[in-house]
């Protein structure tokens, strides 16, 4: 890509001034500009057009992905360059996804927006907005003139970048609230509900919780409270507190409440949704906390600060934690997050209500908790193996009761007795015939039972009269 020829004083001027002579902005700087030789282009009369023509040709492409992004970004701060002093008649900016440089109409409209919203907030508007004006540009559309059928065009773009889910409803929500202000602004006639229209928000997966298996949970907390890292011994706190890694990293330097009873609270700062909550602790918990205390400079502000008293870094955290389950057995990525999963449910396997664990994390709504903390399997297998026996208790049909067991002695002494006491009345002489004819085969089964049976059964007395 690079040529032997002498650049031109303008790209001097850039390599010079900067320090980056015989650095890989040369050999950008120079191919870029052997290119224009070739073509026949000057700086001048370049536009967004003829750039991305040396973006896609032969000599480009044929670099490795991973150079080819890295010769981009310099060809973009240099094109950067050359427009901030007047080289150029087009703002590369049109050349990115998201541009850097917003219109004054956007950056005032982010304005309104820094005095309602958290930074954080503020940031994923401007994401929004600065994606948005970047599929305008690159498309030379202009604002006024969208309607459904362009704006159509644009979510196939966003699905065919493979963006998450939440990351494309992100854009989508934050781009029809900046239609929203244009229009009560009167700024632009069309209705953005019509442009970006509820069917439009894509699906959002629902995942199941991933809290730490029991035995490599057990294994962490041992680990960690073995560490002598005060990194570590924050991570073991959070994981007996559920509190969110922003949450920790802002413990102030005595975060312990105690009631006049005596109970320990930690009094965890304002975190995601702007709320202060006390949590519980335990005798080992506030004995943690009292020894994050015993570490390092007593005036500090942080509970858990780094050698030099700044705040902490998330990224430290999440790399000690990696560290601490190398070897044991769990799936998926570990995460800080992952130690608040496992808080909340080990807090439901041992029978917490919704209401209270939804407290202890600092929702509020009840449907964060309900998405957040799932239902364990085990709360799940106990409950149903409980319905099923009330079910089958409501349901039960009684068995058919068993019949006695036959004996033949027993029912011969009854219809003697039945036939002394029916019949004897009306016919005595024949009844006492008969009478006498059941005594004796009573008599003689008798004594075949007993010769079968080899021993001798107990003699029935026999109650039938006469």
């Amino acid at each position: 890509m690079a040529s032997t020829r002498p650049l031109p004083p303008v790209a001097r001027r850039f390599l010079t001034g900067r320090g980056r002579l015989g650095s890989r902005e040369l050999y950008l700087v120079r191919g870029f500009h052997a290119w224009l030789d070739r073509s026949g282009l000057h700086l001048s009369g370049l536009d967004g057009e003829k750039v991305r023509r040396f973006l896609a040709s032969p000599r480009f492409r044929s670099l490795k992905p991973t150079n080819q992004l890295n010769h981009r970004q310099r060809l973009l701060r240099y094109l950067d360059w050359l427009f901030s002093t007047r080289q150029l008649a087009f703002d590369p900016d049109c050349l990115r996804s998201r541009p850097k440089r917003l219109c004054p109409l956007a950056e005032e409209f982010l304005a309104v927006v820094r005095t309602t919203h958290k930074r954080a907030t503020c940031h994923k508007y401007a994401w929004a907005v600065r994606k948005f004006h970047g599929w305008l540009a690159r498309g030379r559309r202009e604002l006024p003139d969208l309607d459904r059928r362009t704006m159509s065009s644009w979510l196939v773009d966003l699905q065919r970048q493979g963006l998450h889910p939440h990351t494309r409803l992100n854009c989508l929500l934050g781009v029809r609230v900046y239609l929203r202000w244009m229009r009560d602004h009167g700024l632009v006639k069309f209705d953005p509900d019509d442009l970006i229209r509820s069917r439009d928000l894509p699906k959002l997966p629902d995942y199941l919780p991933r809290p730490l298996p029991p035995e490599a949970d057990r294994q962490l907390q041992a680990r960690l409270a073995a560490s002598d890292s005060s990194y570590c011994l924050g991570l073991l706190l959070m994981r007996r507190t559920g509190l969110r890694i922003g949450e920790l990293r802002d413990l102030e330097f005595d975060p312990l409440r105690t009631t006049p009873d005596g109970q320990a609270y930690l009094k965890v700062p304002l975190g995601k949704l702007d709320n202060e909550r006390l949590v519980p602790l335990d005798e080992e918990t506030h004995c943690l906390v009292r020894q994050l205390q015993s570490r390092g400079d007593p005036n500090r502000q942080w509970l858990i600060a780094t050698p030099s008293g700044d705040h902490t870094r998330r990224v430290d955290f999440n790399r000690l934690l990696r560290q601490a389950c190398d070897g044991l057995n769990i799936s998926e990525a570990v995460t800080t997050h992952r130690l608040r999963h496992t808080y909340a449910s080990s807090l439901l396997s041992a029978g917490i209500s919704l209401v209270v664990l939804m407290r202890l994390l600092g929702h509020r709504d009840f449907h964060m908790t309900l998405r957040y903390a799932a239902i364990t399997p085990e709360v799940v297998r106990a409950e149903f193996d409980q319905a099923l026996a009330q079910l089958e208790k409501r349901y039960r049909v009684a068995p058919p009761e068993q019949p006695a067991p036959f004996e033949p002695l027993k029912v011969l002494a009854d219809l003697v007795r039945w036939t002394q006491n029916s019949l004897a009345s009306d016919q005595p002489r024949q009844v006492r015939g008969v009478v006498r004819r059941i005594r004796r085969l009573r008599s003689d089964l008798q004594r075949l039972l007993r010769d079968v049976s080899g021993t001798a059964s107990p003699r029935q007395p026999d109650q039938s009269a006469g």
